[in-house]
């Protein structure tokens, strides 16, 4: 019986740690969405496959632009996306 005494403050505090784990994913997670959703819908589904895992060149070809274009668009929406971020953080705190 001591033996389950001795963690349930263990216990409490996983349970605890995990709860705030989860309170800040969902609020990063809002605010990302909230970030992304400023952007146009052609960015926003460009950033989509590209945080997906697609690359410069299959993001080119799909696109029917160069490589060049599409890694310039990809800057342009990353940074929007940033300072959307950082807008949405600034006025939480």
């Amino acid at each position: 019986m001591r033996r389950e005494e001795d963690t349930f403050p263990q216990e409490v505090s996983e349970l605890a740690q995990q709860a705030v784990l989860e309170e800040a994913t969902q609020k990063v997670c809002s605010t990302f969405d909230k970030a992304l959703n400023q952007l146009d819908v052609d960015s926003q589904i460009l950033l989509s496959d590209y945080f997906g895992g697609a690359t410069v060149v299959e993001l080119s070809r799909t696109r029917g632009m160069s490589a060049r274009d599409v890694e310039e668009w990809l800057s342009h929406s990353k940074r929007i996306l940033f300072q959307e971020l950082r807008q949405e953080c600034n006025v939480r705190q």
